[in-house]
């Protein structure tokens, strides 16, 4: 009698819960889809919050858990027109494992056709970082996003409307999109993401290349701190880079430059300065005993890869020879890639769309590039660990249309030293974001030896240097596919610059011609090889016998400075910066003729800056007789000489009224009154 009593209730509460669900469904209201439909050719505004298809189903009457399905099994699983004028999508990828190059984010994506202008929208969050971003596009834009929306058939999700309620965004995917003839497409399901990756990585890639703003260069300066280190018998020093947004001038001030940056990305540059000045320190303070015939050292070299809108990349690689029972140099290479709008370090993860294959992609290049070396059988594995762990030990930099790989030393083998490769977009269209595909038309690039960088779709340049021992001359080439330019150059292997302008190739030559004079020169690079440029080639331009240049006043040094003043490069020539940020000669423009002069009268005469004013005691004493050169000047106030017959030059600054056309020893007003020939 209980059993039965106990099923009996089993049996009415059952028939109470399902009187209770056929009452709630039988009260539900019915998707108003008329609502959906739009004249011929109007537009859809899209709300942050809402796509146009919006139901106007009432949420209050639902409970957290409820499921609602108001899937029309009718709708269209075709559509005749191929004209979007609306686009909305939002998915979710937080909790997926294949998630090709989109990341585990949440993203939503939308587009609105207003006239003949595409406006849209992109962001992207996870639960440590968000990226929203705005764009304008032309109507082609909407072209390419119906491609995509018909290859992968996506109106077969058509007519889905699927919820759950009370679950949070970090499921599922909606996506609505209108076209110009009124027909739909319309899906949505809180809880299932039920669109195709493929489609989703094209959907991302595609609102990204439209947001991408690397078409603006923004001006990076690098100048080098160096310091001398008292070291037990012997000598040392550290030598590490300082980068500025921005050009430093000679009296060390700052211009404001063509294309002002955001202030979180000055803050990431000052902290990357900050981490390569404690680097150096670090290793200062690791050094050994020295020796009377070798001294130790730390010395980083600094070289800006990219530097624009979108981002700022640069590499920087570090020497160090800190004991003498050292076996021989460390090296080792830290890369930086950094966004200029909000300042954030990228990582391989934010960067590149395909993580799987570019360890792959490394250890083959890495075997076509070096054929005689031996690596690791795990070399792939211990590639793909560095990346995933970010570790630096392998680490990447971009260029203006080509990446740099560094794989730092006992990464891939025992050999010493780190490993630099360049990978072309072109070559590997899938292998990096769209964000960071777009890159200025015009470049200006400090260039490394044993690289290739890529001029063309199928042409890249590259330049070797080597010396033979007991000679002090040291053999340069400048290679253009099959095509070589070889040179002899006395002392060091120059300093060199590419320049891209008005869809040409330019290399910047800075020779030296002995310990601390240089000779400019410029080419350009074509097909068939390189070769100087007619109107301003060879720019030694004898100005005044055996001059001497200082690197901080020579521009190609300072590295992608981007406007300024004119400035002199003695023995080079004047240069100005033109419009496009690019030095051009102005050497017919103003000229300095003279040879050196002999100081007139024995006296106090002006430093040059604040800096070797401090060390004089506020004024230089200039005994008469003491012969200068003409050295420096900015065009507008001042020229400087330096001293020529000194153990220690000092440059001497002289203020000048005016500046003629035709600037001559004789004609500066009144220097006739401190010089003698």
């Amino acid at each position: 009698m209980k059993k039965r009593l106990v099923l009996a209730v089993s049996v009415l509460s059952l028939l109470g819960i399902c009187f209770a669900i056929f009452y709630q469904v039988a009260n539900l209201k019915l998707l108003d889809r008329r609502g959906l439909r739009q004249k011929h050719g109007g537009t859809v505004a899209i709300e942050e919050e809402e796509t146009p298809l919006s139901d106007d189903f009432d949420d209050e009457d639902l409970g957290d858990g409820y499921v609602r399905d108001g899937t029309d099994y009718n709708a269209p699983k075709e559509i005749q027109s191929s004209d979007i004028t609306s686009f909305f999508c939002a998915f979710s990828t937080l909790y997926e494992d294949e998630t090709l190059t989109m990341g585990n984010k949440r993203y939503a994506l939308k587009a609105d056709l207003d006239g003949d202008v595409v406006k849209g929208s992109f962001a992207a969050w996870d639960y440590d970082d968000s990226d929203e971003r705005r764009f304008e596009a032309d109507k082609s834009f909407m072209k390419e996003l119906q491609e995509i929306i018909k290859n992968n058939n996506i109106v077969q999700y058509n007519g889905l409307d699927s919820e759950i309620k009370g679950i949070p965004d970090d499921y599922g995917a909606t996506i609505s999109v209108v076209y110009e003839s009124g027909e739909n497409i319309y899906a949505m399901d809180n809880s299932d993401n039920f669109l195709p990756p493929d489609a989703e990585d094209l959907l991302v890639q595609l609102f990204a290349g439209a947001c991408a703003k690397g078409n603006e260069v923004i001006g990076v300066s690098v100048t080098e701190h160096f310091e001398a280190m008292n070291v037990p018998d012997g000598s040392g020093f550290i030598k590490f880079p300082i980068l500025t947004i921005g050009r430093n001038d000679v009296f060390g001030e700052t211009d404001d430059l063509k294309y002002p940056a955001e202030d979180a990305l000055r803050d990431t540059i000052d902290a990357v300065n900050s981490k390569e000045a404690d680097e150096a320190r670090s290793s200062a303070g690791s050094f050994g005993k020295g020796s009377f015939d070798r001294g130790l050292y730390y010395d980083a070299d600094c070289f800006v890869t990219r530097n624009d809108t979108e981002v700022v990349s640069f590499y920087v690689r570090a020497c160090d020879y800190e004991d003498m029972e050292q076996s021989g140099e460390n090296t080792f290479v830290r890369t930086y890639n950094i966004e200029a709008e909000n300042g954030k370090i990228l990582t391989f993860k934010d960067t590149f769309k395909n993580l799987k294959n570019l360890p792959g992609i490394i250890v083959s290049l890495l075997k076509k590039e070096y054929p005689k070396l031996d690596f690791n059988d795990n070399a792939e594995e211990s590639i793909s660990e560095s990346i995933d762990d970010n570790d630096g030990d392998v680490c990447f930099a971009l260029g203006n249309g080509f990446v740099h790989i560094f794989i730092n030393e006992y990464v891939v083998n025992d050999r010493a030293g780190a490993y630099h490769l360049t990978l072309a977009v072109s070559d590997y269209p899938g292998l990096i974001s769209n964000f960071y595909v777009t890159c200025p038309d015009n470049s200006l690039t400090r260039l490394d030896y044993n690289t290739d960088y890529f001029i063309k779709k199928d042409k890249s340049f590259r330049m070797e240097c080597y010396e033979a021992p007991g000679e002090e001359d040291v053999y340069w080439k400048g290679i253009v596919g099959d095509n070589t330019y070889e040179a002899t150059y006395y002392g060091h292997a120059p300093e060199a610059y590419l320049a891209r302008k008005n869809k040409k190739n330019y290399l910047y030559l800075n020779l030296p011609t002995g310990d601390v004079s240089f000779h400019g020169i410029i080419y350009e690079i074509k097909d068939d090889g390189i070769e100087p440029v007619p109107e301003q080639g060879d720019m030694s331009m004898t100005i005044a016998d055996n001059t001497t240049l200082d690197p901080d006043y020579f521009l190609m040094n300072i590295n992608n400075v981007i406007d300024g003043t004119v400035c002199f490069m003695y023995p080079t020539g004047a240069f100005k910066i033109d419009d496009d940020g690019f030095p051009v000669s102005v050497a017919n423009e103003y000229k300095l003729s003279g040879s050196r002069v002999k100081i007139k009268e024995s006296g106090r005469y002006n430093p040059r800056n604040i800096e070797d004013a401090a060390n004089s005691g506020g004024m230089f004493y200039v005994t008469e007789d003491t012969e200068v050169t003409p050295y420096a000047s900015d065009l507008k106030s001042y020229i400087d000489f330096i001293t020529t017959d000194e153990e220690e030059s000092r440059i001497l600054r002289f203020t000048i009224d005016s500046f003629s056309s035709d600037m001559k020893l004789d004609n500066f007003g009144k220097l006739e009154d401190v010089f003698k020939e």
